[in-house]
């Protein structure tokens, strides 16, 4: 998996993976570059709020996300964890 740094902020903008985007559907591989943009400082980590996923042979974008916001280590209820 190369990952590819922006030489100026040391941040992982790219990174490669051969692999099939959908083994139960088709489990032929394929390289899979993913792409993170929109960098933001959250309690002083830098995150990425965009990604985008590029089948980097047909060209075809696969998915896109974006982040509207980061929460590190909010409070949690213990009651969510009595069902597991």
């Amino acid at each position: 998996m190369p990952a590819y740094l922006e030489p100026n902020s040391w941040l992982i903008t790219r990174r490669r993976d051969f692999r099939p985007l959908h083994a139960d559907v088709d489990p032929t591989p394929t390289t899979i570059e993913q792409c993170s943009s929109d960098f933001w400082t959250v309690t002083g980590v830098k995150f990425a709020f965009a990604s985008r996923e590029t089948d980097l042979k047909s060209g075809e974008v696969l998915e896109t996300a974006v982040v509207k916001s980061i929460k590190i280590n909010p409070p949690l209820a213990s009651s969510i964890f009595e069902k597991l």
